[in-house]
């Protein structure tokens, strides 16, 4: 019986950089919002996202 000889190729041991591109097409997404579609939506949506989906009280 023979054994299969292990990889060899080393692992990379940094972290990923994150993609300036990704960003760059969600900036592009959000600026091809028209600006009257824009107007009276939640500016507090990260901090009161329970209240927005489940209606229950806004943090100050």
């Amino acid at each position: 019986m023979t054994m299969q000889k292990p990889r060899t190729k080393p692992r990379s041991k940094s972290k990923p950089k994150p993609d300036d591109n990704f960003w760059r097409e969600l900036a592009k997404i959000g600026e091809s919002i028209p600006a009257s579609e824009r107007v009276g939506k939640p500016t507090d949506i990260s901090k009161n996202i329970d209240h927005y989906l489940y209606g229950s009280p806004k943090e100050n």
